[in-house]
């Protein structure tokens, strides 16, 4: 087994290739084929969470409310005065 491992390190470890373009198509030739269901399903949950997001923002902005609280919500700015 160690022969194997030793022999296989000894090879050459890249390929002959005819031309640049042979590797150009090679690389891309998976990106050239229909989405699959798995990428769908990651389109359609990272379009659904870009949906809530705005959804939220929409609303945040329709009621007026803010990230920093109102002082006449806050029970102790009431006592102060």
């Amino acid at each position: 087994m160690v022969e194997r491992v030793a022999a296989a390190a000894r090879e050459a470890p890249w390929v002959e290739v005819d031309s640049l373009s042979q590797v150009t198509e090679d690389i891309c030739r998976p990106i050239g084929g229909r989405p699959t269901v798995l990428w769908w399903v990651g389109f359609l949950l990272a379009l659904s969470v870009l949906g809530v997001g705005t959804a939220a923002i929409g609303y945040q902005i329709a009621t007026g409310a803010t990230a920093k609280p109102s002082p006449r919500s806050n029970k102790r700015a009431r006592r102060r005065g």
